[in-house]
């Protein structure tokens, strides 16, 4: 428990760098529980006491470089990572044994996040965006491979609290969900033009004048 708050703390005073994560996360629903570590570190299960892993749930992912394990395969004959992994919106996602996943049709339940255990029941083409779905009765959050939800005008697409980013809905092609650089309370993003289409814009206008 001290370890899990130390790794917290750390995600708070580094937000810079946990920042560079932000854009995935908003892809991908997930929570980023931990400080982000460098690519040649992880958290190991063992370390952190957590159960064996269990069905389809996934003992390992990788996102943006960094590790994630959150619970211990049964025995060394079936080391967590030793198989290949399977690439959902980005996120490498590693199985005890391993596993071919079907690929989910709009609307089905892709991943399932309870607590710091994800469980994967299909793989959601990049066409679509994983959509959080909860309930006051469920312990749990599922998500869903829906088709993006497009923001209002001056809509909020995002939502930064101190344990997760949560999605809202999906900005217009040549803007991006941008957050405010605060590291601390409730922070929400809004979509703003990308740099590279306001640099396209800017030429446009000059060509004019």
């Amino acid at each position: 428990y001290k370890q899990s708050n130390l790794f917290k703390a750390n995600s708070m005073r580094d937000f810079k760098t946990v920042s560079q994560t932000k854009s995935l996360l908003l892809r991908t629903g997930l929570l980023c529980i931990f400080s982000c570590m460098p690519a040649e570190s992880f958290i190991l299960a063992e370390t952190l006491r957590y159960s064996q892993c269990k069905g389809n749930e996934s003992c390992l992912y990788i996102a943006m470089g960094h590790r994630f394990e959150f619970c211990s395969c049964p025995s060394k004959e079936y080391a967590c990572g030793k198989n290949s992994g399977v690439i959902n919106q980005d996120v490498e996602y590693h199985f005890c044994k391993e596993r071919i996943l079907p690929t989910c049709n709009i609307g089905d339940v892709s991943t399932i996040v309870h607590g710091l255990k994800t469980y994967v029941e299909c793989v959601c083409p990049d066409r679509y965006e994983l959509i959080p779905r909860s309930t006051p009765d469920k312990p749990f959050v599922e998500y869903a491979c829906e088709s993006p939800i497009p923001c209002s005008v001056g809509e909020s697409c995002a939502r930064q609290t101190a344990l997760a980013l949560i999605k809202k809905c999906a900005c217009a092609d040549g803007f991006y969900c941008a957050m405010p650089s605060a590291e601390h309370g409730i922070l929400d993003g809004y979509c703003e033009l990308d740099q590279s289409h306001q640099q396209l814009h800017n030429a446009l206008i000059h060509s004019n004048t």
